[in-house]
């Protein structure tokens, strides 16, 4: 079975997440803002999958040795059209949750984006190189947007 095909079962421990893909993956949880009128935020376990080229976000589900992630989406990281540093959350954010922490932006074809929150500057920059290793990895297979 591909490691594709076995990602997409999504019900993957993280310890499997990375037997599965056979790569050095960079993962951690950031935090996602929502669509949606709110500008809500929600902590997710993120999974950059070099070979498949692929931003996968998980909901964690259960606890102890049943700790389970549950695939939620999947990012094509070919198709990204900008990365962005954003300035870091201040005191005086409308939302506690991002409050101190540091924001990415992450532009998609389509003019979709990504805003995603990492709790420190170093996981922020270790992101931002891993996405972008990526966006260069898929031009060399040909996949990525020009």
């Amino acid at each position: 079975m591909s490691a594709e095909a076995n990602l997409q079962d999504k019900q993957l421990s993280l310890a499997e997440i990375g037997k599965v893909t056979g790569l050095q993956v960079h993962s951690g949880w950031l935090q996602l803002r929502s669509e949606g009128v709110f500008n809500s935020y929600t902590r997710y376990w993120f999974l950059m999958d070099p070979e498949a080229g692929k931003l996968r976000y998980f909901l964690q589900e259960g606890s102890g040795g049943n700790l389970k992630q549950k695939q939620l989406n999947c990012v094509d990281v070919g198709q990204m059209s900008s990365l962005v540093e954003l300035e870091p959350s201040d005191k005086a954010s409308r939302n506690p949750s991002i409050r101190g922490k540091f924001p990415f932006e992450m532009g998609l074809a389509g003019k979709k984006k990504l805003r995603l929150v990492s709790d420190t500057a170093e996981d922020r920059d270790l992101w931002m190189q891993a996405l972008r290793a990526a966006k260069n990895a898929s031009w060399t297979r040909g996949d990525g947007a020009e």
